[in-house]
């Protein structure tokens, strides 16, 4: 009707429920995984 189209988007949330990313794809997004994991 108005002609808007949706925008992918993806999270990054961790087991307490808080984002931890926002938008990363590709390399960014798998450097982020490997941080997060590190933490564990």
């Amino acid at each position: 009707m108005y002609g808007v189209q949706p925008i992918p988007d993806g999270f990054l949330i961790g087991p307490d429920g808080k984002i931890l990313a926002r938008g990363l794809r590709g390399k960014d997004l798998e450097d982020k995984l490997i941080e997060v994991l590190a933490q564990k």
